[in-house]
C-alpha cells in the first residue's frame, strides 16, 4: 500500500514580509510564497499551509523577534510550531542567500527531525524582563550620546562659557547647563548655550527614565527569584 503525504512547513521571518515553503515527507519542495509581516499577512500564510493536508508542523525562524506574532498566530490555530536557528554564516555563502532557500531549509529541518523544539516562551515575568532591560541599555545608550553631544559642543562655546564649563564633571556640567535659557532672537551667541540647555535637560529625563526603569527590572527580578 502507498503511504499517504505528509507535509512540512518552514518560514523565514523579517520585519516586513515573511517567506514560507512546504516540503513533503522526504524533503521535496511542494511549494513557496511570500506573505506580509502583518495580522492579514498571518492569517493568509495560515491559510495557505493549510492547504497542505496532513500538516505535521511549522519551523519558524526568530520565533522571538520578528516571527514572533506569527508564532502566536500558528500556535493559536493549533499548529505544531517548532523553532529554527538560522543557519550559520559559512553554509550561507555555501548554499545561496534568499528568504525562499532559508524558509526550505527551515521546512527541510522540520521534515528530518532535526527541529524538534518548541519556540521559547514570549511571556509572563522572563519577557518582561526581557523588555525591560533592551529599554534600559537603549536609554543608556542615548544618555551616553548626549553626553558626547555636550562635551563636543562646548568646545564652539564663547570662550568665557567654555572656560567654566570644560572642566565640569558630567553631572556638574548637566546641572549647570540645564538652566541655561532658550535663545534670545536678537542675540546669537546664546544659541549654542540654549544647545546645550536642551541637551542637558533631554538627558535629565533619560537619568530618571534609566533609573524607573532599572527600579522596575530589580522588582521583577526580584519577584521571578526562588
Amino acid at each position: 500500500m502507498a503511504t499517504l503525504p505528509c507535509f512540512y512547513a518552514g518560514v523565514d521571518t523579517h520585519r516586513d514580509t515573511h517567506t514560507g515553503a512546504v516540503v513533503d515527507q522526504i524533503g521535496r519542495v511542494v511549494d513557496t510564497s511570500t506573505f506580509d509581516a502583518t495580522e492579514t499577512g498571518y492569517d493568509q500564510l495560515i491559510g495557505w499551509v493549510s492547504t497542505y493536508h496532513p500538516l505535521i508542523a511549522v519551523g519558524v525562524e526568530g520565533t522571538g523577534s520578528y516571527g514572533a506574532g506569527l508564532t502566536r498566530q500558528l500556535s493559536d490555530a493549533g499548529i505544531d510550531v517548532r523553532e529554527i536557528i538560522r543557519p550559520n554564516r559559512q553554509h550561507r555563502r555555501r548554499n545561496g542567500k534568499s528568504d525562499t532557500t532559508d524558509a526550505i531549509s527551515a521546512a527541510k529541518q522540520v521534515a528530518s527531525g532535526e527541529a524538534t523544539n518548541p519556540p521559547r516562551g514570549r511571556t509572563g515575568n522572563v519577557e518582561t524582563i526581557r523588555v525591560l532591560r533592551n529599554a534600559h541599555k537603549s536609554a543608556v545608550r542615548e544618555q551616553t550620546r548626549l553626553t558626547n553631544q555636550i562635551k563636543a559642543a562646548i568646545i564652539t562655546c564663547p570662550n568665557h562659557l567654555r572656560t567654566h564649563l570644560e572642566n565640569l564633571t558630567t553631572k556638574t556640567l548637566i546641572k549647570t547647563a540645564e538652566q541655561f535659557p532658550p535663545p534670545d532672537p536678537t542675540d546669537p551667541t546664546t544659541i549654542i548655550p540654549a544647545v546645550l540647555g536642551s541637551y542637558a535637560r533631554r538627558w535629565r529625563q533619560l537619568e530618571n527614565e534609566t533609573k524607573q526603569l532599572a527600579t522596575q527590572l530589580e522588582h521583577i527580578i526580584t519577584q521571578t527569584a526562588p
